[in-house]
């Protein structure tokens, strides 16, 4: 194999400001595994991870109607299994925030998440001893500066219902050494 070194840059710059969902969403990632490492059980509430460790908030407040609406329906094969699979995780959510689960309902009713007029949406649900806690993860700098107006209302909204508001900071940096690009051919 034959490489013929097309550009070499040991430093190059970028546009960062396109990648601001991703260092969001890595933020996200980085700020739970770090508090699982510390103890916390910790999901997030997005889908930006493995199933098991994704919790979906917005479904809480449609699980028990989605339940009475199955019950009512004509019992198919597929109706059964998704009347199943809400109830499996209503369970899930019981067991998890015992008997703070109605208030957190209450929180989450509160909110209007994924409704016209949405106050706030967590990004991380941590439990540790029995307590519950709301993260918002703001992972560059002087984001913090963000969480404010409504979007603070609703996320110290959480001490009403007996929760814990918790922001995680830190600075994540993303960048490139050694950039490389090589013309790749076959020896003749």
């Amino acid at each position: 194999m034959y490489k013929k070194l097309t550009l070499e840059l040991k430093q190059p710059n970028f546009d960062r400001s396109c990648l601001r969902v991703y260092y969001g969403n890595m933020g996200e990632i980085i700020a739970q595994q770090i508090l699982q490492k510390q103890g916390f059980n910790v999901w997030l509430t997005r889908p930006v991870a493995s199933e098991k460790k994704y919790f979906r908030i917005d479904f809480i407040q449609r699980t028990e109607k989605m339940i009475g609406k199955l019950d009512n329906e004509y019992e198919t094969e597929s109706l059964v299994y998704e009347k199943e699979c809400v109830e499996k995780e209503l369970k899930r959510w019981k067991r998890i925030f015992g008997q703070q689960f109605e208030a957190f309902k209450q929180y989450l009713k509160k909110l209007k998440i994924h409704e016209v007029g949405e106050l706030y949406k967590p990004d991380l649900i941590a439990k540790k001893d029995d307590k519950i806690y709301i993260v918002e993860v703001k992972s560059t700098k002087g984001a913090v500066k963000f969480l404010k107006g409504k979007w603070l209302k609703g996320f110290l909204l959480a001490k009403e219902y007996g929760f814990i508001p918790l922001l995680v900071s830190f600075n994540l940096k993303i960048e490139i050494d050694n950039f490389k690009m090589e013309e790749i051919s076959e020896r003749v």
